[in-house]
């Protein structure tokens, strides 16, 4: 199985011959994970997740990533980029609603971190921060490295 790349190449006809019911969403992050890992490594881990599941139940939608969490309790190392809660309910519920559109009625996310979650409740996703970001929450500073 190959990781080296994380987008799908499947064409229109793939997905039309596939008819696919499900599809997995791949979230993930870009955050600090100390000097010997990428910022990606949550993307990389929640794609070869989807990846590793799709290969497995063929008739299954693998979609490209999104790659952007909720990491504001890393804000302070250089290199990470986060987004809100709301933004990433936002953007899964889009995606949510194009592929109901689209004939594809059921979805479900793997994530690569324990910091940002996004299920569908009821048909209807749900972004979730865990734990709740202490900057955005309580008005501690966030962790990072000390000057």
């Amino acid at each position: 199985m190959d990781f080296s790349d994380p987008l799908p190449s499947d064409t229109s006809e793939d997905e039309r011959t596939r008819g696919a019911r499900v599809a997995l969403l791949p979230v993930g992050s870009l955050e600090q994970h100390g000097s010997h890992l990428p910022l990606t490594t949550d993307t990389v881990i929640a794609c070869a997740l989807a990846r590793s599941l799709a290969d497995a139940h063929p008739g299954v939608r693998l979609l490209p990533p999104i790659s952007f969490g909720c990491s504001h309790e890393h804000e302070a190392w250089p290199g990470t980029v986060s987004v809100t809660a709301p933004t990433l309910y936002a953007m899964a519920s889009d995606v949510a609603a194009s592929l109901r559109a689209a004939g594809t009625p059921s979805w479900s996310s793997s994530t690569g971190t324990a910091a940002t979650t996004c299920s569908p409740t009821s048909s209807r996703p749900r972004a979730e921060t865990w734990p709740s970001s202490p900057a955005r929450t309580t008005g501690r500073p966030p962790a990072g490295p000390r000057g």
